[in-house]
C-alpha cells in the first residue's frame, strides 16, 4: 500500500477513535459509569497506536524524509506537528494516570480523564486536519515513485518493530470495543 494512503487510513482510524473517546467523556461527564476495561483499551490505543506507532512513523521516517527533500522548512509545519505530538503524548499520559486512579477508587479521576480526553481530541483532530491539508498534500504533489518505494520499506520496518503486522486491523478491533 502506498505510504501516504497508509497515513491517511491511520488518520481515519484515529478520528474514529476520537469519536468513541468523546462518547466516553460525555458519559463520564454526565455521571455515567465506564468500565475500566474500556478505559484501558482507550489508553492502549492512545499510547501504542497513536503515540508509539503512528507518531513514531512520522517522526522517525516521514518528516525527516520530507525535510531531506526541503519540504516543511519555509512554513515550519513539521516543527508545529512535532509540537502537537509532544502535547498529545502529555495528554495521553495524564489520561492513563487518571484511569489508574479511577481504578483505585478515586471517582474524581474519571472527571479528570474526561477533561483530558476532550483536550486530546481537540488537539489531535486539528493536528490531523493540519497535517492532511499541508504536509501530506505537499508530499502527494512532490514524491516520485522511488520515494514511495523507499517510504514504504521504512514504514514496514517501523510497523514490524513497534506493533507488528496488520496494525490497522488490530487497532480497529480496539475502537470497536470502545465505540
Amino acid at each position: 500500500m502506498l505510504p501516504l494512503k497508509k497515513l491517511v487510513q491511520e488518520h481515519m482510524l484515529i478520528m474514529k477513535m476520537l469519536d468513541a473517546l468523546r462518547g466516553l467523556a460525555a458519559s463520564a461527564g454526565s455521571g455515567g459509569k465506564i468500565s475500566a476495561e474500556k478505559l484501558d483499551y482507550a489508553a492502549k490505543f492512545l499510547m501504542e497506536f497513536i503515540g508509539r506507532f503512528h507518531f513514531g512513523k512520522e517522526e522517525e521516517v516521514f518528516f525527516p524524509y520530507l525535510e531531506s527533500m526541503g519540504m516543511g522548512r519555509h512554513d515550519r509545519i513539521i516543527e508545529v506537528l512535532l509540537s502537537d505530538h509532544q502535547q498529545a503524548r502529555q495528554y495521553a499520559s495524564t489520561f492513563a494516570g487518571a484511569i489508574e486512579n479511577y481504578k483505585k477508587g478515586q471517582a474524581r479521576a474519571l472527571i479528570e480523564a474526561a477533561e483530558t480526553i476532550y483536550k486530546y481530541c481537540g488537539l489531535v483532530s486539528k493536528h490531523i486536519e493540519k497535517e492532511n491539508k499541508t504536509i501530506v498534500l505537499q508530499a502527494a504533489q512532490t514524491l516520485k515513485e522511488q520515494d514511495y518505494i523507499e517510504l514504504s520499506k521504512r514504514f514496514e520496518k517501523i510497523e514490524h518493530e513497534t506493533i507488528g503486522a496488520n496494525a490497522l486491523e488490530k487497532y480497529e478491533g480496539l475502537v470497536e470495543k470502545i465505540g
